[in-house]
């Protein structure tokens, strides 16, 4: 057993050093660290040990009409005219340092060279406002086919984004005709 704990990277935990869950479970148990301890030893043993996550899935969780898409059971934002909107929300994990990807994952329900949707984020961590980083792309047009898979690529708009912040992404279907089912957010980081 020695040689497996040698094997884990130190870190430190409640002020103490650390090499195995062991030790952080008996913390935890002992109510001796704070909540930002325990993710952050949580997180260094799965990167350590090879597995922690490096991507999310947030599904759309509002939107002026919430349906699903008929034969898959997939929950969506339907957007059948100007101004109707999806939006997801997503938490960002101890452990990220960098985007990899960040996209809306949508259907378009018809087919435009220059289909027009305006995409807005709001984020933040605990103790500041969600929009204490907002950014939007109202200017970018997309080439959509009619019933295709679709991503819009949002990293541009996640610039000053940290591990613990809580974000929030809306699409706005802002051309006549351009309708769409928004699915939700991909989120990949290192």
């Amino acid at each position: 057993m020695g040689t497996e704990l040698t094997q884990i990277p130190k870190q430190t935990f409640a002020g103490e050093s650390i090499t195995s869950g062991i030790v952080a479970a008996a913390r935890i148990a002992a109510a001796m660290a704070t909540d930002a301890e325990v993710a952050a030893a949580i997180a260094a043993h799965l990167i350590a040990a090879g597995h922690a996550p490096t991507d999310i899935f947030a599904p759309v969780n509002a939107g002026t009409e919430m349906l699903y898409i008929t034969g898959t059971y997939c929950p969506i934002a339907r957007m059948n005219a100007a101004t109707e909107w999806g939006s997801a929300a997503f938490y960002v994990p101890v452990g990220f340092s960098t985007i990899v990807a960040a996209k809306i994952i949508c259907v378009p329900t018809f087919t435009n060279v220059a289909a027009n949707y305006d995409v807005y984020t709001n984020y933040g961590a605990v103790g500041q406002a969600l929009a204490t980083h907002s950014q939007n792309d109202t200017a970018s047009t997309y080439n959509v086919t009619n019933g295709a898979l679709f991503e819009i690529d949002i990293a541009a708009l996640l610039t000053s984004l940290a591990a613990g912040d809580y974000v929030s992404v809306r699409l706005l279907q802002t051309g006549a005709g351009d309708n769409v089912d928004m699915i939700g957010v991909r989120f990949k980081w290192s």
